[in-house]
């Protein structure tokens, strides 16, 4: 009897512990699927990203507050973003004259036509990404309009004249005229670039052994120039002209001449290029008038 009551509660305690054993495995197992369960849940879950809200900083470094412009400047700005920056827009007055997408930001702001001797403001807009909008402080510049007045004269011992001026692509003059200082024979035609201030760059000069003149000169597409005037036949001593074209480079050397005419006297004053490419000039006709001098296109 005592020997049984032994062996029963060996049995009992052997499987109390195997229960224990189980439960705590069991629990362990129910742990580590909760670790991964929670893992899953967190690696599965949406995640959500903040607008950005944060607008781009700007700031116009060129010109200054306060500063008089008398000619065109380069408005120059900064402007930083945490994305990044989709356009700067320039505004003079309350009104948009232009943007630009790429770094660096710039605008040539030519301000002849603001030049008035008053205060004039600009502003600059950076725009990025996300639709934010930032804004660089008022910059207060005034314009007055720099005139460089000045006279010059060209010529020699003898008698020259100016018959047309216009200004060139670059800033300078062009002339045309005729010169009886430096002709060949009897007047020839003149042409003559100056720079911005009137300096002379180059001159050359058209003609042959009887009076030729210019009338008129304009720059061309090409950068080269048109000179309308008249062509006295240099093989015959009269004061009969034809109407005279010539082109000419950049610099003033002749391309090609071409005169137009009959037996009577006939000149041009005034021509200029046309939208095809050619040209169109008016001058008088005695050579194919109703009589005397009629107008000649």
């Amino acid at each position: 009897m005592f020997v049984g009551e032994i062996i029963g509660k060996f049995n009992e305690n052997k499987t109390n512990l195997i229960m224990e054993d189980t439960m705590k495995k069991t629990n362990l197992i129910y742990s580590v699927l909760l670790v991964l369960t929670i893992l899953v849940f967190l690696s599965c879950e949406k995640k959500t990203t903040e607008p950005d809200n944060t607008p781009p900083t700007v700031t116009i470094t060129q010109p200054a507050n306060g500063e008089t412009l008398t000619e065109p400047v380069t408005i120059k700005v900064d402007a930083a973003d945490n994305e990044s920056v989709k356009k700067v827009e320039f505004i003079i007055d309350g009104d948009k004259v232009g943007e630009d997408t790429n770094e660096p930001y710039e605008y040539g702001w030519n301000v002849y036509y603001w030049a008035d001797g008053q205060e004039h403001t600009i502003l600059a807009k950076a725009h990025d990404s996300s639709g934010n909008i930032g804004q660089s402080s008022v910059v207060q510049v005034t314009v007055f309009l720099f005139v460089n007045s000045f006279t010059k004269t060209f010529g020699g011992s003898d008698s020259d004249r100016g018959s047309s001026v216009s200004q060139t692509d670059d800033g300078g003059y062009i002339i045309a005229g005729d010169t009886y200082s430096y002709d060949v024979g009897w007047g020839d035609v003149w042409l003559i670039k100056t720079d911005g201030l009137g300096n002379e760059e180059w001159n050359n000069t058209f003609g042959g052994n009887n009076e030729d003149s210019g009338s008129s000169v304009s720059q061309t597409d090409d950068g080269g120039y048109i000179i309308i005037g008249g062509k006295c036949d240099p093989d015959i001593l009269d004061d009969i002209p034809d109407v005279w074209l010539i082109k000419t480079d950049g610099l003033g050397n002749e391309e090609w001449n071409k005169t137009f005419g009959g037996s009577d006297s006939d000149c041009g004053f005034s021509g200029t290029q046309t939208d095809d490419g050619g040209y169109i000039i008016t001058g008088y006709t005695e050579s194919y008038g109703a009589g005397n001098n009629d107008v000649w296109l």
